[in-house]
């Protein structure tokens, strides 16, 4: 839903939780590949892996949702290579967790299988970069869609099986780190497009459609990440990167103008630190409202790209930092946290966790709120990469959205209304853009 902080209720869109007490306890865990794998040192994930029916478990001809879903991600060797743009290694798994807690791999593509299909050598998934997944060619069958390393898209059929590869797009200045894919009928005729950053692909055969002139969606080092909706209720549907709003055929609707330069981030010269977007409701019209968090900055616009007002100034929040040198935050996580109908914005910076609460910006200032515009902070250890993200969903069924993140060492649950953490678990990761998520993986 892309006006309202909450799900739509469509029919199989909408699940409510029954009320009572949240107690999750480990189920299974993937440890690394099985032996004879021939990626067997591609053993680390800094990336959101994603949910899909991706294998015909019932043997029925079919891939649907009587089978069990798979979880697909990228690994890669952290000792050997590093940060960031290195070489990853698809994954699929069942998440149908074995006995013993552990996990059956279905099948892992790296650069050999891949030169075998397509005689292109050198060809490795982009480490900390995102994955899509979805029917981009209308067959009936998803696809997965990643990131090449060094620049470029590439699409699996479902099997594993290489669909296509595009070199060309994206490319510097419009692939830094970890870029996101995410799938879109732009246009509403019927074929899905990909969409990273202000590149547009489109989904059949990852041929160029568009690249846009203006924002990208960067901030800090890690990105574009950028977000689908249609905030002006036109009917059709716009592409949000960084400070830009592009209308469905790549032309610009409108590009906010930040009053503060990027001096207070690591973005080198030449890179745009134009941030990282979503919508959500945050006002009494039927429009919906961007939220842009760039370099410790949460702003939240109109859909016009004007800013929104509350008391005669403009939504413009900081996210606070203590020892960390830089402070870019995560893609903001918009959602109504504390039950009171109204949206929130979850941002991960490089010292806290906050909940940004407009309520908060009030004088004088709700004894609820922990500073101006912010409604709750916790700690957290992201000097590393500063811009994780984060999910949320009511697993008590209270009414109030809880906060799954993992930051570099730890995996917490805070509760959404007033940040006390529900769980607490050790879970090392090196952090880039990666947030945990949340799906019946074993149905």
């Amino acid at each position: 839903n892309t006006e309202n902080a909450g799900p739509s209720q469509g029919t199989g869109c909408f699940f409510a939780p029954p009320p009572g007490s949240f107690q999750p306890e480990l189920q299974c865990a993937w440890n690394g590949p099985p032996a004879g794998d021939p990626y067997l040192a591609y053993n680390d994930v800094v990336m959101t892996p994603v949910v899909m029916n991706l294998t015909d478990d019932n043997a029925d001809g079919q891939v649907n949702l009587t089978d069990t879903p798979d979880i697909a991600f990228v690994s890669y060797r952290l000792q050997e290579d590093g940060c960031c743009n290195v070489r990853g290694v698809l994954r699929v798994v069942s998440g149908q967790c074995n006995a013993n807690g552990t996990m059956k791999q279905h099948y892992s593509v790296g650069a050999t299988e891949i030169q075998a299909q397509t005689g292109i050598a050198g060809i490795w998934l982009d480490n900390s970069g995102g994955l899509a997944v979805g029917d981009i060619d209308n067959d009936g069958f998803p696809e997965i869609v990643g990131t090449i390393n060094n620049g470029g898209t590439i699409a699996f059929e479902h099997t594993g099986a290489v669909k296509w590869v595009q070199q060309q797009h994206p490319k510097s200045p419009d692939h830094l780190a970890g870029t996101q894919p995410s799938i879109a009928d732009l246009d509403a005729d019927g074929l899905p497009e990909i969409i990273q950053g202000r590149v547009v692909l489109h989904g059949a055969t990852g041929a160029l459609k568009w690249k846009g002139t203006a924002g990208v969606g960067i901030n800090g080092f890690m990105g574009p990440v950028s977000s689908v909706a249609d905030p002006d209720r036109d009917g059709t549907l716009n592409v949000l990167a960084g400070n830009t709003m592009y209308r469905a055929d790549g032309t610009v609707a409108w590009t906010y103008p930040f009053a503060v330069a990027s001096t207070s981030s690591n973005c080198g010269a030449g890179t745009r630190c134009d941030g990282y977007t979503a919508t959500g409701n945050f006002d009494a019209d039927e429009h919906g409202e961007v939220v842009i968090v760039r370099i410790g900055r949460i702003y939240v616009l109109n859909h016009d790209g004007s800013p929104l007002q509350v008391n005669g100034s403009d939504v413009i929040i900081n996210v606070p930092k203590t020892t960390c040198s830089f402070n870019e935050g995560g893609p903001p996580t918009i959602a109504d946290f504390d039950g009171d109908g109204r949206a929130e914005i979850g941002v991960a910076g490089a010292n806290y966790y906050v909940v940004a609460d407009l309520d908060c910006l009030a004088t004088p200032l709700p004894s609820y709120c922990a500073a101006s515009g912010i409604r709750w902070r916790v700690p957290n250890n992201d000097c590393s990469s500063r811009v994780t993200g984060s999910s949320v969903f009511d697993f008590d069924g209270d009414g109030n959205a809880e906060v799954v993140y993992n930051d570099e060492t730890r995996f917490r649950v805070f509760d959404g209304k007033t940040g006390t953490i529900l769980i607490d678990i050790g879970n090392r990761s090196h952090t880039r853009l990666e947030m945990p998520i949340v799906a019946d993986v074993d149905n």
